[in-house]
């Protein structure tokens, strides 16, 4: 200060008079400047830009932070005062910024309106299910699907209409008998419409080495009951199978304790016995486990039932579309493409070999569905 002094007094009085003028209004506050330069034109009356900045209206920026992120937002690009009006210097444009800035970022944060309650989406009332009840109910069919925008499917989660309550309401009759397994007043269906372009040539995860297409459907059973279990094959419009020129047998899976010699996951393992006997099993169609693991090209499965049990004399047999497991590895047409296991075949010429077992592969036995029986 005694520097900026004795500065100022060499310099003639006009000029001295400014410079102390100036280096004391950038130390005011943002009131001041606005007072000075904004009030010109955005006063009660005049409301240019539909902005007042009068103490009455404009208030702090804690009572009207709206306001003065605008002042802010002018004054950062220096878009006010406008060209042609008298303008502060770069200090006290910074100056002013720079309190308001401060003032405005004390402020709490406002997190806008939000709604007090709202309800669950489908899926979040699928999962709080499952967490509160264990019960993993399919709730698809018990309320509609969400509207979904950009993605997100809870932009709508605060609108709850008398008929989408009726339906929440429904949906929680429904599953809170199957969590308390209350009694049903009388018989109840299910129906499950698989798609069509579901596969039925390879194993579908969940079901049994050695198997081939099928489906698997979760299912909960809300009371222990007799219940029956019903199957459709798919038809055209003549009423016929599509694709099945033979007599054909249909399995449930083996899923259960009523289901001879097999047990659920998670209970007790079966006997040695029961085990080989399954791995040794034969099929309707002919096929055993070897079968299935080359069909789905699976080289380890193929070694492990080699050296756990599985008997080359079964194995080695022809299914009904003439096919040993050998060949089934080797490549054979199936939906009209060439499928092969390079890996799968040398697992099990390896085991033919190891069990000295004559190495033979016959030509593909080429079977077409629509053939016509003699």
């Amino acid at each position: 200060m005694h520097y900026l002094a004795a500065v100022s007094l060499r310099l003639p009085t006009r000029l001295l008079c400014l410079t102390i003028s100036l280096v004391s209004f950038a130390a005011s506050e943002p009131r001041q400047v606005i007072d000075r330069y904004c009030l010109g034109c955005h006063t009660d009356g005049v409301k240019s830009g539909g902005l007042s900045l009068s103490k009455a209206t404009a208030k702090t920026a804690a009572e009207n932070p709206e306001a003065w992120e605008k002042v802010v937002r002018k004054l950062s690009h220096r878009h006010m005062p406008p060209i042609g009006a008298p303008r502060p210097d770069e200090a006290t444009y910074n100056s002013t910024i720079g309190s308001l800035v401060s003032s405005l970022d004390s402020l709490p944060p406002n997190p806008g309106r939000t709604a007090t309650f709202r309800r669950l989406t489908r899926l979040e009332y699928r999962n709080a299910v499952r967490d509160l009840l264990g019960v993993d109910a399919d709730v698809s069919a018990l309320l509609p699907a969400d509207e979904t925008s950009p993605g997100l499917d809870n932009v709508t989660v605060s609108n709850l209409s008398p008929t989408l309550l009726e339906r929440y309401l429904g949906a929680a009759r429904s599953i809170s008998r199957l969590a308390t397994g209350s009694p049903i007043s009388s018989p109840d269906g299910h129906t499950v419409v698989l798609p069509p372009d579901l596969t039925q040539e390879d194993r579908l995860d969940g079901l049994a080495f050695g198997t081939r297409g099928g489906a698997v459907v979760p299912f909960q059973f809300p009371v222990d009951a007799t219940w029956e279990i019903q199957f459709r094959l798919s038809r055209d419009r003549n009423e016929r199978v599509e694709g099945l020129d033979a007599p054909a047998t249909a399995e449930p899976p083996p899923r259960g304790k009523s289901h001879e010699n097999v047990e659920s996951p998670g209970e007790d393992a079966g006997t040695e016995a029961e085990v080989l006997a399954a791995v040794n099993a034969v099929d309707a169609n002919g096929e055993t486990a070897m079968h299935g693991a080359c069909y789905k090209h699976l080289p380890a499965v193929a070694q492990y039932l080699g050296t756990h049990g599985a008997k080359v004399e079964v194995w080695n047999q022809k299914n009904k579309l003439g096919w040993t497991s050998l060949r089934i590895a080797a490549g054979v047409h199936r939906t009209g493409n060439l499928r092969a296991s390079a890996e799968t075949e040398a697992v099990v010429r390896q085991l033919m070999k190891s069990a000295g077992v004559e190495i033979v592969l016959e030509p593909e036995v080429v079977v077409s569905s629509y053939a016509k029986k003699e």
